[in-house]
């Protein structure tokens, strides 16, 4: 065909075929070519303009996918796979109402079309409507049993409402049947790791690292299991991945659930080292979350700073409207780079994703002003040598090693409190809660 468009390169109808056979052949940039080349001759060509967009779209260059694919909406408005390309465009760029709508639309225009009800249960889970998701993927499973996207996403859901022995099954039918699938090994490790199936779990995240061994997350948790070296801190992309998927119950799973007080205790903290300063301070919440240090913190601050990794967090705390500023990146990202000079640097409950706390205490310092103060949490191991990565993915820290931090960074002990940090399975997680001063 090739030979033959060579000769007659006008002929837009097998540039098109062509087009189509490369993106099944998965050559997806070739795919792309021919389809620009289509519109090249015949601009308005409406099957290579829904193709296009369709192959830009599996290319992840979202932004022109819906582009095109909303000039293709307005040719077939009633073309099941045009909403269902578009919903996926409209989901990436973070147009969440419009995806579920044109989602939805694809389903109500062919009810039997089990991507468009896993990719609408996908939308919604997005949008934190996880029942709504749970229907959806299993409406996908009854219309084709042989789903594995929606099995894998069914299984995820379930864990996240606590039903892991249903959830287990969809993590294990997903494997069964795309073994050759890296990300379904990881979710079946998760739920493993959920049901206390250790060894289960160790399985699945060494076959997700020999399927693709630039995966993060399965090294992190093998490190977790003593399985592999642990790394200085949690992989960035788990840390994010983790609270967008719980920032819609993280404050009721965490204070409700787990008897978290640690933003309560720790402003209490910070107020007793302040004294009876009358002036406000300039302060900057490292892993800020949902916000709820923000909401102890704002009768103290002049100018609150919010920053986490997570978007979804982010959106939660501008919802309380208690910070002057919120960004989103690395904790170290402000205080390394930034010119501004804070009154009070807070972290809680985020030394628990970092390891090596050498390069934070050196930004913090760096960053405090003459007097300024550090306040923080960390989960304890006494028996640590300076930090130990434990099952549950999170660091313990000797104390020993935060007296030497101190040292080396001239910051001296104001509040320092044994406290239970959290409860984990019903036992107590011993902690601190530390509060230093800038010398």
């Amino acid at each position: 065909m090739r030979e033959a468009l060579a000769l007659v390169p006008q002929q837009v109808e097998w540039r098109n075929h062509l087009g189509s056979l490369l993106e099944l052949g998965e050559d997806l940039a070739a795919a792309e070519n021919c389809y620009r080349q289509v519109l090249a001759y015949q601009p308005n060509h409406p099957a290579a303009r829904y193709n296009l967009g369709n192959v830009l779209n599996k290319r992840n260059l979202y932004p022109e996918a819906l582009e095109n694919l909303l000039k293709s909406f307005e040719t077939f408005p009633n073309d099941p796979r045009v909403n269902l390309a578009l919903g996926i465009a409209l989901k990436a760029v973070g147009r969440l109402t419009e995806a579920i709508c044109a989602l939805r639309h694809a389903v109500a225009l062919s009810p039997r079309y089990a991507d468009a009800h896993n990719l609408l249960g996908f939308a919604l889970q997005a949008v934190g409507d996880r029942r709504s998701a749970i229907a959806c993927y299993e409406v996908a499973l009854r219309m084709d049993p042989n789903h594995s996207d929606a099995a894998n996403n069914l299984a995820v859901m379930l864990l996240a409402e606590g039903k892991r022995d249903q959830a287990v099954v969809h993590a294990q039918r997903a494997v069964q049947l795309r073994p050759e699938k890296a990300g379904y090994y990881c979710t079946l490790g998760v739920v493993c790791h959920a049901l206390g199936e250790r060894q289960k779990a160790i399985d699945a995240y060494r076959t997700a690292l020999q399927l693709n061994p630039r995966l993060t997350e399965p090294r992190f948790f093998l490190a977790a299991y003593g399985e592999e070296e642990a790394p200085k801190r949690a992989p960035a992309d788990y840390v994010r991945n983790l609270f967008d998927d719980y920032a819609d119950i993280f404050d009721k799973t965490l204070v409700d659930r787990l008897g978290y007080r640690i933003p309560e205790l720790l402003g209490t903290a910070v107020r007793r080292a302040v004294g009876n300063a009358a002036t406000p301070l300039d302060v900057i919440d490292l892993g800020c979350g949902t916000g709820l240090c923000g909401k102890v913190l704002r009768g103290i601050a002049r100018y609150l700073v919010g920053v986490d990794l997570s978007p979804k967090m982010i959106n939660k705390a501008r919802e309380l409207n208690v910070y002057d500023e919120l960004l989103i990146g690395d904790l170290l990202e402000p205080i390394s780079i930034s010119v501004r000079s804070y009154d009070l640097i807070v972290s809680a409950d985020v030394f628990v994703y970092i390891g090596d706390l050498s390069r934070v205490f050196s930004a913090c310092r760096r960053t405090l002003r003459s007097g300024g103060l550090l306040a923080f949490s960390t989960e304890t191991d006494e028996s640590a040598d300076r930090f130990v990565l434990r099952s549950t993915g999170r660091y313990a820290h000797a104390p020993a090693y935060i007296n030497q931090l101190a040292e080396e960074h001239e910051l001296e002990f104001v509040v320092r409190e044994s406290v239970v940090v959290r409860t984990e399975a019903g036992t107590p997680v011993a902690g601190e809660l530390v509060v230093l001063r800038r010398q």
